[in-house]
């Protein structure tokens, strides 16, 4: 998107570990005999569900959030797929739709839904959103000229094309961000088009971006 509207994507970046906390948040739990039999003999009888709970509601019997989760389902612990403890708390779960309908009512959980899978409608966004280089939104507000864009992510790859600033002009006087040297990060490497750059995980970290993640996202902001 960016590679079709230049004046678009006017910066992109700060830097959090997002990502890593995401990976984080998921504890992975084995799915035993018991679960295996279960589901072998009642194929169509469960469905995965995401048990989203007030980890402050937790009562003070149970010494870790697992412990309170094994006890709302008794003998059908085992059944616990993952556990989320960073970004939300909670976890997902193998139930019949009367236990997930039961489940909702407990004391501390806040809401249960059914796991769907989403399929892609769309690779070309723009046309799939009725944007149009001729007329509609986009010509009408300029394509995003003075627009700045903040996006918190692992971080940025300044040398990638699709952050050259050829054609734009100068950012906006009222923008005070600024790209602040870090270990294997140049600030000279930002322009009119990468506008600002820095990490606030530790005083020496970088705005590097070594995942890819931040990079892709920006470029396509």
């Amino acid at each position: 998107m960016a590679s079709m509207t230049p004046i678009l994507l006017r910066c992109s970046l700060l830097l959090l570990l997002l990502v890593q906390s995401t990976h984080s948040s998921v504890t992975p739990k084995p799915k035993n005999a018991i679960a295996e039999e279960h589901e072998q003999a009642h194929p169509s009888s469960s469905s995965t569900y995401i048990v989203l709970t007030n980890h402050l509601a937790k009562p003070s019997k149970f010494d870790t959030l697992d412990r309170w989760y094994a006890s709302m389902l008794g003998k059908n612990s085992n059944r616990i797929r993952y556990t989320y403890g960073t970004v939300m708390h909670g976890f997902s779960v193998r139930l019949t739709d009367g236990e997930a309908q039961r489940m909702a009512t407990v004391p501390g959980v806040s809401r249960v839904y059914k796991d769907r899978l989403y399929h892609i409608h769309t690779t070309r966004s723009p046309w799939f959103m009725g944007l149009h280089d001729d007329f509609g939104a986009w010509p009408d507000a300029e394509f995003g000229d003075g627009v700045i864009i903040g996006l918190v992510d692992t971080g940025i790859w300044p040398e990638r094309a699709s952050f050259s600033d050829a054609g734009l002009s100068p950012v906006r006087s009222t923008w005070r961000g600024k790209c602040v040297d870090a270990p294997g990060f140049n600030a000279s490497l930002c322009n009119n088009k990468l506008v600002g750059a820095k990490s606030f995980v530790t005083a020496d970290s970088s705005p590097r971006d070594v995942e890819g993640h931040g990079t892709h996202v920006a470029s396509t902001s």
